[in-house]
């Protein structure tokens, strides 16, 4: 007699050896959940890192509002994790996304095990749901896609109690966990509603009183959105939306209907190769073994009677979110395909699991039918390894300092009385981590230029800038954001500064711009150009000299101890002799290590190294240019540095050079700095 590949509707995993005891079944989600934590917490990012993680971090801390749909379950329990007295607001909140995303896995072993009863699919599903490509990194870090998951995998693991019973009590257990998943993320709908329609109509007894508590329960934690409008009316630091200035905007802010336009807004031909892409990550992390379990899962769960409504939810739930993301149009799609993992780490489990019973249904001998737990093992051990493998080092966030290192440079000079004007996400998130939480009493006004376009930001500006705001939206887009800076100016008294990274080109007569280096090029427009104070005499100076004469007269100040990871100032204060001004001037101070700068003083080199040259090697700590001041006026710049955590203690030069074209690029030793 010919044996079927798969399980038919009447076979149970029943055949295969039970796990006899709860409290042993329950040792494996957990000891799953347990090494996740573990790997997640040696990469755990020690602050905030780029994209929203400083808005979310800063959210949580000042218990405010964030972007559409506000995440309001996310504020809240993150505020829990904020309490925690470990590290900063950043790492906190980091360390609440590890806990998530361990989770997530340890539910996922928990829904595999209690129907397959195999640890070693149960295993190899909660590991590789968190260790594979798209969840780890996000995994340790402050965003809101850890908990998406997780939220996902209970969606799941309580249709997969409903079940057995399809009772109505199930039903509204059910509910209640889509709507707390609606409460998160509105793609969490691709997965909400075809369990709820399958369950609501395979639920016995039904009637419309059963539905009716259904909805009630789904409504429920929908209320959690509440908090949004309320917090707001407090006017917390951070208000992303409004949301209490009336049912409208409340309503377009939790429907994200902000990002409407970018749905289904991408080409066909790029959601197509994105959908390869997808293919060709899934080939690479799963690999052919990985492959050929999912693909018995899935189709040992369609072709099961037993399972085949959480086959189908799952596949209805990979197909939407695939076209979703394919075709939603935004540069980071790769974090919208997270709930696919969901299902596939679910066949995965299952496909080992349909594998082991496969064998034992076959004629086969003993001793290979006593072999497969073994090899269940071995390939519950090997596919996660392998990931971990592969992607350690994509996901370790461990050492990742430089957004927030590079945002405090570029503040530290910044008074409190500031006007700071920023587009772009990671700017503005990490601008304002920096100064509502990490310096709230010190805090400037920081201003999302991307937000004043809408009517409800403006709502919120003082008056003076809202009327300056709506007067630069009223020339056009053309040119706009200039506008925009130079209006503000000009509402501004004169002695308050205006800070922005807009891209703020020519200044118009009776302004200046004075531009400072990367890691944040924050330009200061003021009114008018001043005449800044002369070199202290008794400072060291240094002579920079062209070939024909013209120079520069140059004094630094630099600290002789720093530490590492901490941001300093250096002042350097020019006065130009010659007879004009030079386009293309500029001056650079630049640190190397002193080993570097000691053979190239010696001679040893028969060049100046490329650390000391005008582009940024991977050795340069720090370069900043210097506009090049007018003829017998004297220039002076205050500039932050930041010597890398990663910088070994030393002796560091500080080199300083003129360059322009057909100048020699000779550079002149100011001085060392020690380095602990």
């Amino acid at each position: 007699m010919t044996q079927s590949l798969f399980p038919m509707p009447s076979t149970r995993f029943g055949s295969l050896p039970r796990i006899r005891t709860l409290a042993t079944r329950g040792l494996i989600p957990i000891a799953v959940a347990l090494v996740l934590l573990a790997c997640y917490w040696y990469t755990l990012a020690p602050t905030v890192t780029g994209g929203d993680a400083g808005e979310l971090s800063t959210a949580i801390h000042t218990m405010g509002v964030a972007h559409p749909t506000g995440y309001p379950l996310y504020l809240m329990v993150g505020k829990l994790f904020d309490l925690i007295p470990v590290g900063d607001a950043g790492r906190r909140a980091a360390f609440f996304s590890a806990v998530s995303a361990a989770a997530a896995g340890g539910v996922m072993a928990w829904i595999v095990i209690s129907v397959t009863a195999s640890g070693a699919a149960a295993a190899l599903a909660g590991l590789a749901l968190g260790l594979n490509w798209w969840v780890w990194p996000q995994a340790n870090q402050p965003e809101v896609y850890a908990l998406h998951i997780f939220l996902a995998t209970l969606v799941v693991a309580m249709f997969v109690r409903w079940l057995p019973e399809r009772s109505p009590r199930r039903l509204n257990l059910l509910a209640f966990f889509c709507g707390l998943a609606l409460t998160h993320h509105r793609t969490a709908l691709f997965l909400v509603a075809p369990a709820l329609l399958w369950a609501a109509v395979a639920t016995r007894p039904i009637s419309a009183r059963v539905l009716v508590r259904a909805a009630v329960c789904g409504a429920l934690p929908l209320l959690l959105y509440l908090w949004l409008p309320f917090r707001s009316a407090f006017k917390p630091p951070f208000d992303w939306g409004n949301t209490s200035g009336g049912l409208a905007r409340f309503f377009e802010h939790i429907s994200g209907g902000l990002y409407a336009r970018l749905a289904f807004g991408d080409t066909a031909a790029n959601a197509w190769d994105q959908t390869k892409l997808l293919g060709l990550r899934l080939w690479r992390q799963f690999g052919l073994v990985g492959m050929l379990l999912v693909a018995t899962g899935l189709v040992g769960m369609v072709r099961s009677r037993q399972h085949r409504p959480l086959g189908i939810v799952l596949l209805v739930n990979f197909a939407l979110i695939a076209l979703w993301a394919a075709f939603y149009k935004v540069p980071d799609k790769e974090v919208f395909y997270l709930p696919c993992m969901v299902a596939v780490a679910a066949w995965l489990g299952f496909g080992l699991g349909y594998g082991l019973l496969l064998v034992r249904g076959l004629t086969l001998s003993s001793s290979i039918v006593r072999f497969a737990p073994v090899a269940a093992v071995l390939v519950s051990l090997f596919l996660p390894l392998n990931m971990l493998v592969d992607n350690w080092n994509r996901a370790d966030r461990s050492q990742q300092y430089a957004t927030l290192e590079g945002i405090a440079v570029s503040m530290l000079n910044v008074p409190p009385d500031a006007v700071i004007l920023l587009t772009g996400d990671e700017p503005m998130g990490g601008t304002l981590y920096y100064w509502y939480v990490l310096h709230p009493q010190s805090a400037p006004l920081v201003l999302s230029a991307d937000n004043i376009t809408h009517g409800w930001y403006r709502a919120l500006l003082p008056p003076g800038l809202r009327e300056a705001a709506e007067q630069a939206i009223r020339a056009g887009p053309e040119g706009w954001e200039a506008a925009l800076v130079y209006a503000f100016r000009d509402h501004l008294a004169p002695e308050r500064p205006l800070y922005t990274n807009l891209p703020v080109t020519d200044a118009p007569p009776g302004y200046v711009v004075l531009r400072t280096p990367p890691p944040l090029p924050l330009n200061r427009v003021v009114a008018a150009p001043g005449v800044p104070e002369a070199p202290d005499a008794g400072r060291p100076t240094a002579i920079l000299q062209f070939p024909d004469g013209a120079g520069a007269l140059l004094d630094v100040e630099i600290p002789r101890v720093v530490t590492r990871g901490e941001p300093f100032t250096i002042t350097a204060a020019i006065r130009w002799s010659g007879a004009s001004v030079r386009d293309n001037e500029r001056l650079q101070i630049m640190f190397v290590h002193d080993s570097i700068a000691t053979a190239w003083a010696r001679g040893d080199m028969k060049k100046a190294p490329k650390e000391l040259g005008l582009s940024v090697a991977p050795r340069l700590l720090f370069g900043a240019p210097l506009p090049a001041s007018r003829p017998g006026y004297h220039y002076r710049q205050t500039m932050n540095a930041l010597l890398s955590r990663r910088m070994m203690p030393g002796t560091y030069r500080a080199f300083v050079q003129l360059a322009r074209p057909g100048s020699p690029r000779q550079p002149i030793t100011l001085g060392a700095v020690a380095v602990r």
